[in-house]
């Protein structure tokens, strides 16, 4: 398979919907934070294979389906760029939000949602403890 964005995910809407895909107008003060992309090799393993010691692959926002991309502002992303190559706007931020634990890819008491497409079970949770980097990184701006 090929990888796919990992966080917030945008599809192409059907033509008798206004416009091409959805790009909330107030995407505003969000953190969107090392969302792990994965895919399935030919041999049947998912990759990256972080386990192992390969390298996570984040991916934290993409539109599939239709060409243009979702514009969150005053926000923690963690990149500004994306894998797809686009570039998000400069009042974003890459500080770490601070958060101090979280749960990926099982059942350790976190929601469980399956992807559709691939049938991969995702589960993330997060803390975030005081002082809270992400709050601060808002009030600044």
């Amino acid at each position: 398979s090929a990888q796919q964005p990992a966080g917030i995910v945008s599809r192409a809407h059907v033509t008798a919907l206004t416009g091409t895909f959805s790009n909330p107008a107030a995407f505003t003060g969000n953190i969107i934070w090392k969302n792990r992309t994965f895919y399935w090799d030919g041999a049947g393993a998912l990759q990256p294979d972080i386990g192992t010691g390969g390298t996570p692959v984040y991916w934290d926002l993409g539109v599939l389906g239709a060409v243009g991309q979702m514009n969150p502002t005053s926000g923690i992303l963690t990149s500004l760029t994306g894998l797809d190559g686009v570039t998000y706007d400069g009042s974003n931020s890459t500080t770490d939000p601070g958060f101090t634990q979280a749960f990926f890819n099982g059942d350790r008491g976190a929601i469980i949602l399956p992807e559709p497409t691939t049938g991969i079970q995702t589960a993330i949770a997060w803390w975030v403890t005081t002082p809270r980097p992400a709050a601060s990184a808002r009030q600044e701006r």
